[in-house]
């Protein structure tokens, strides 16, 4: 068969759009939104380095806490006296010490009053924990939100290809018509080349909306930690939905006040500033630690020696600081602390006023996005009945080409404009989930 001008820019435009479009993907993996979800928290590296960072916290807390607890060391000392110091005695030579010498000795320090430092020190470390847990909360939200939003411009992509596709089809189809129109004489050269340049126009568009599917693929494979030659097969819609879309502001702000993990860490982060400020006040208060120790001393001529005797002694006692003067260092510590403190009750305060603006903003979102689909699929009604009307009116002779051109862009903008507005109401409900701090 014989391609005639202008045929091959359809065939390669049909041959493409049916790679991406139609023809399933045999060795591809599919991927639901469920899937794409487990992927990117099983793959993201900042999930990984969020866990690392919360191991990190929960060993400060043990390091915290053991300044309780009474700290014990061990010590052992051996040495080999080569030449022992000597003197003459009455005459006699007589040398002082022994060859060898070995010591051992134990202490024992347990603080018995620090001014609060020790529990102010392991409550900060356990509130820096709870935050860092809640963050950690936050952040794997926001890879699910991620994740969720390249897979739904995948979804978008391909619908708006196939929207372009079917614009594609429906110009060749005009431009078909034109042409048997003036093999009867009743056309004109001007109509077909018209024509012609809305075709080309069409399959321009329809190889931008081609491409954009292979982007956004890449886009979401890297998102989900997928090797970027990885074939995927994107399955699901865009009909997202929220168990929260038909509850009251007033009940959302409250939910989210209550869920948000990152209101959460920030009022963890406000409860360790109250206890560093405690932390740095008991610098001016007294330490007072019970110390005891206890040595064992062995000396003889002969490394293994067993008429040999260990001199042992004990001792215990307590041993009593007292803050005097540290050049203001404490009062400016407290300052800081405190400076802090109130920098963090601000930063809580404008969290406070951004999620209540977040739910309120989605929730309109959410409706203008509903009363779009709503109007677009009215439209498209109308749009399709305007197609087949401008073709038979052409046909007769009664329309123009015009007409038809008219009819074709409505239709693909309804479509298009269709396409956008289901995104959107899906993204919203994602959003809004999100806002709730029940993703």
């Amino acid at each position: 068969m014989k391609i005639i001008k202008h045929d091959w820019f359809r065939v390669y435009i049909v041959m493409l759009s049916s790679v991406f479009l139609s023809w399933p993907n045999v060795y591809g993996l599919d991927l639901t939104r469920e899937q794409v979800v487990q992927y990117a928290l099983a793959n993201s590296e900042i999930i990984r380095i969020q866990e690392m960072v919360e191991k990190e916290s929960a060993l400060t807390i043990v390091a915290a806490r053991s300044s309780l607890l009474p700290q014990v060391d061990v010590m052992a000392n051996y040495d080999q006296n080569w030449m022992l110091p000597s003197f003459v005695f009455n005459g006699a030579s007589v040398t002082i010490g022994s060859e060898n010498d070995m010591r051992t000795a134990v202490g024992l320090r347990q603080a018995l009053f620090s001014g609060g430092r020790n529990s102010a020190s392991k409550n900060v470390a356990e509130y820096s924990h709870l935050g860092s847990k809640s963050q950690g909360q936050s952040i794997r939200q926001s890879v699910v939100a991620q994740a969720e939003h390249a897979f739904y411009d995948v979804l978008v992509a391909i619908e708006l290809a196939s929207v372009s596709y079917l614009a594609l089809k429906n110009a060749r189809e005009s431009l078909d018509l034109i042409k048997t129109r003036r093999a009867v004489g009743r056309g004109s050269t001007f109509e077909e080349l018209r024509a012609r340049g809305h075709v080309l126009s069409m399959a321009a568009d329809s190889i931008a909306a081609v491409n954009n599917i292979v982007l956004t693929r890449l886009n979401l494979k890297s998102i989900i930690g997928l090797d970027l030659e990885t074939a995927i097969n994107v399955k699901g819609d865009l009909s997202r939905q929220s168990l929260w879309e038909n509850i009251g502001i007033d009940s959302l702000i409250f939910v989210a006040l209550k869920m948000r993990p990152d209101l959460k860490a920030m009022k963890h982060q406000l409860r360790a500033q109250e206890q560093i400020i405690r932390l740095e006040k008991s610098a001016r208060w007294p330490v007072v630690d019970f110390v005891m120790s206890g040595q064992a001393q062995m000396q003889s001529d002969r490394l293994v020696d067993e008429n040999a005797k260990w001199r042992k002694s004990w001792s215990t006692g307590l041993t009593l600081r007292i803050p005097v003067f540290d050049g203001f260092l404490t009062r400016s510590r407290i300052g800081q602390a405190r400076a802090q403190l109130e920098a963090v009750r601000l930063q809580l305060s404008n969290l406070h006023r951004k999620i209540k603006l977040e739910i309120k903003t989605n929730v309109r979102r959410i409706d203008e996005a509903v009363a779009r689909v709503n109007a677009e699929k009215q439209v498209l009604i109308e749009a399709e009945k305007a197609i087949q009307m401008s073709r038979s009116r052409f046909s007769t002779g009664a329309g123009t080409q015009l007409e038809i051109l008219d009819a074709q862009l409505l239709l693909v903008r309804t479509q298009t404009n269709l396409a956008l507005a289901r995104r959107d109401r899906a993204i919203g409900f994602l959003e809004l989930d999100r806002s709730l701090g029940l993703l």
